[in-house]
């Protein structure tokens, strides 16, 4: 891989037919002139031998020696002409062959043809090398990846190969997975889609996407999964690699539940509330349907966390919740805005006389004691009415009108339900 200058050898060959020339024209001799001519042979060989045998990498000699050898040889038969011609000189131009000639013309003959399957060999075992070395690089890095890796047919999408990191990933063992496919083996939780459906898409490539499939445990697992056709001994395979997301995908879940609920009760958010009103309000929209908005707040509370302490408050706030969401249909939704205040929304209700009787369930569910501390506290609610369109379209119209009625409710002493515009 190192590039040489070549001016010793041109010198060399310069000097070579000026030789030719001077021992045609000057001192004829065609001993001279063989030997001449062995001498230019000898040193481009030897330059040759030399390289394949010490300057080429240690890992290539084994593929160079043959033609190193034969290099030699030639070095050989040339030394040999060279002292035959030089001992047993004949006449000047006398064109007989003699002894030295036909040795060397021989040996050379036999050599290049030597050398052609020397060349042959050569080329064959450098591009062999090249291909064992391929494959050794990728058995590594398929072994050692640090994700999971599996080779499956095309056609029948039965598994040839998995390495470490598939067996660590998935707990089963190579000898488990050979001869099987993925959905075999990794069925998913639930009954969901198996973990490869379609190893590509429409174009022919893979496609990222997330997966879910069950280890040997039985513990569920989330996968980012990337496909890709590979061709192995002229038959079509698929090369997939799973990265292990689960934790990753848990830790974002839980970062969106965080901003979308409030972190005492569970419940949702102010925030929250508002995304899914504008949805809810566009479906009612979109089907002629109604809602109802509801505001509700707990009468009395401040006199428990004055009584009782912050930590008995909270233990109110959070059965609270668990009242209000068990007198609710999943449609429902019940948002805490701060403090002891909630907000209900009713998706397709018929008027305020279906949201007025969910309010008397809630207002019912509130009657029973609280359990504080070991203590029975009694604690009420009170809740204003808002029917959309009826009593506004907007979500401030139908925040403040309920906010109103609620207001009239705990005027008429708390406990109770009022309806936007009319007393329940």
């Amino acid at each position: 891989g190192v590039v040489t200058g070549q001016k010793h050898n041109v010198a060399i060959f310069a000097a070579y037919l000026l030789s030719l020339y001077y021992f045609s024209a000057f001192i004829p001799s065609i001993d001279a002139r063989n030997i001449c001519s062995s001498a230019l042979i000898l040193v481009i060989n030897a330059q040759t031998c030399w390289l394949l045998f010490r300057k080429v990498p240690v890992r290539m000699r084994r593929i160079t020696a043959y033609a190193g050898l034969l290099m030699a040889c030639y070095v050989v038969v040339s030394l040999v002409r060279i002292a035959i011609l030089a001992i047993f000189s004949r006449e000047p131009e006398t064109f007989g062959a003699g002894v030295a000639d036909s040795v060397a013309i021989a040996g050379y003959i036999a050599l290049h043809i030597c050398l052609i399957i020397a060349l042959s060999l050569t080329i064959v075992r450098r591009l062999t090398d090249d291909v064992l070395a391929n494959e050794e690089k990728f058995a590594k890095a398929f072994e050692l990846a640090p994700y999971a890796m599996i080779i499956t047919r095309r056609d029948d999408g039965r598994v040839v190969e998995v390495n470490a990191g598939f067996t660590g990933m998935f707990g089963l063992g190579r000898a488990e997975a050979l001869g099987r496919t993925l959905p075999e083996l990794l069925p998913p939780p639930g009954g969901g889609s198996p973990l490869v459906v379609e190893a590509f898409a429409a174009a022919g490539r893979g496609e990222k996407r997330e997966v879910q499939a069950l280890r040997k445990s039985g513990e569920p697992m989330i996968g980012q999964l990337v496909s890709e056709e590979i061709t192995i001994n002229g038959e079509a395979h698929v090369l997939s690699t799973v990265n292990d997301i689960t934790e990753e995908s848990r830790l974002t879940q839980r970062l969106a539940e965080l901003a979308a609920t409030d972190s005492l009760t569970g419940l949702a958010n102010r925030r929250y509330f508002y995304e899914r009103f504008e949805f809810a309000r566009l479906n009612a929209v979109r089907h002629g349907s109604r809602m109802a908005v509801l505001s509700m707040d707990l009468d009395r509370f401040k006199s428990v966390n004055d009584s009782l302490g912050h930590s008995a408050g909270d233990a109110v706030l959070v059965e609270a919740a668990r009242r209000l969401t068990a007198c609710l249909r999943q449609v429902d939704m019940v948002a805490r805005f701060g403090g002891d205040e909630f907000v209900i929304l009713l998706t397709e209700v018929h008027g305020g006389e279906d949201a007025a009787l969910v309010a008397e369930k809630i207002v019912t569910a509130f009657r029973r004691p609280f359990d504080v501390q070991g203590r029975q506290a009694a604690i009420t609610v009170s809740l204003g009415i808002a029917v959309y369109p009826d009593h506004g379209e907007s979500l401030e119209d139908l925040l403040t009108r309920p906010d109103e009625a609620l207001y009239a409710a705990k005027r008429a002493g708390r406990d109770g339900v009022s309806v936007a515009g009319a007393a329940a």
